[in-house]
């Protein structure tokens, strides 16, 4: 009988600072440093923000800071799933930034903070689809290996990317947030909301050989011999960066049976005109205008707020999002 995974203790936070787009607007020419450099980038009256539905973002305050915020939401998840941190095998972090940049060994605070002595940690670092890597590399865990209960967390702390270089590079930039999500992958349908079904990841292949290196080279040794057979993993290779890339997955995930009535898109990198095709032939939920672009924790953060929002989920829900051009993915999951 083919293993089943489960998904419990939903949870997320978000910094209490709200940064209005008005306000924004003050910042970005103090940034930029000219009236003119900023109309000719922005428009006069933030009409590039009007254009894709920007109001505001969280960003981290001086008494905010992200790991604490990861705890917090770590925390969260434990209580709503009704687990002990003493229950949980393995914690996995998934942040922004690159694998040549992979931060600070996120998952081994968090697990000394909550008290774990016994669990594996690992940390992901591949911009906003390391929280794919994640789930990926969570189930072939629960499948392959003893490990039971997976904690993931996931989270960005994008608003620091403000800076006159960033803005010169992107001007998606000024719309980046800061947030973390959570929740727990489980081999048990205890207190779960969903059972994950399927995921699929597709990657561009002039970075494939990257995100290959960081996944799985230095894979810890007690999990080596089990998840080796994931070295001739499936993934669906791409030569050339494909705004239908995400749609594709989509479609794949949806499957010919389902409607709209029982079937909800959730999206992350919510910025990107790559959903254009999502929102034209899917009910899409997502969180852009109010929060901004989370990064990595998009999805998670999406998740727990259409959760929050409409007190149900439907059926079927299909969850999607990508990375710098590169990498897509998604996943679907049935509601229990």
């Amino acid at each position: 009988m083919r293993k089943q995974i489960y998904v419990k203790g939903i949870s997320h936070v978000i910094p209490n600072k709200l940064l209005e787009k008005d306000v924004l607007k003050e910042l970005l020419l103090t940034t930029v440093g000219t009236k003119e450099a900023f109309e000719k980038r922005y428009g006069a009256n933030c009409q590039y923000f009007e254009h894709i539905n920007f109001n505001s973002k969280r960003v981290l305050s001086n008494e905010d800071s992200f790991i604490g915020l990861m705890i917090q939401s770590a925390n969260l998840t434990l209580e709503k799933s009704m687990l002990k941190a003493q229950d949980i095998d393995v914690i996995l972090c998934a942040y922004g930034g690159t694998p040549m940049f992979s931060g600070w060994l996120y998952s081994a605070i968090i697990a000394n903070e909550l008290g774990v002595n016994n669990a594996m940690t690992r940390d992901f670092s591949g911009s906003c689809a390391s929280i794919l890597f994640a789930i990926e590399y969570a189930t072939l865990l629960l499948k392959k290996a003893k490990a039971k209960q997976i904690l993931i967390v996931a989270g960005d702390n994008l608003s620091n990317y403000l800076t006159k270089y960033n803005i010169s590079k992107s001007k998606n930039i000024p719309t980046y947030g800061d947030g973390v999500g959570s929740f727990i992958l489980s081999s048990d349908e205890i207190n779960s909301v969903f059972r994950l079904t399927k995921l699929e990841i597709m990657q561009d292949v002039k970075f494939a050989s990257l995100f290959v290196v960081e996944r799985f080279e230095n894979t810890s040794a007690l999990f080596e011999k089990e998840i080796n057979a994931v070295k001739t993993s499936d993934m669906t290779s791409f030569v050339d960066e494909d705004s239908k890339n995400a749609y594709k997955i989509v479609n794949k995930l949806v499957g010919k049976k389902n409607t709209e009535q029982n079937l909800i898109v959730i999206t992350g990198n919510t910025g990107s005109s790559r959903i254009n095709l999502i929102n034209k032939n899917y009910p899409t939920f997502n969180t852009y205008s109010i929060f901004g672009h989370v990064g990595t924790a998009d999805i998670i953060l999406n998740l727990c707020e259409y959760g929050i929002k409409y007190k149900t989920y439907p059926r079927k829900t299909i969850v999607v999002g990508w990375g710098v051009g590169y990498v897509w993915g998604g996943f679907s999951l049935l509601k229990l």
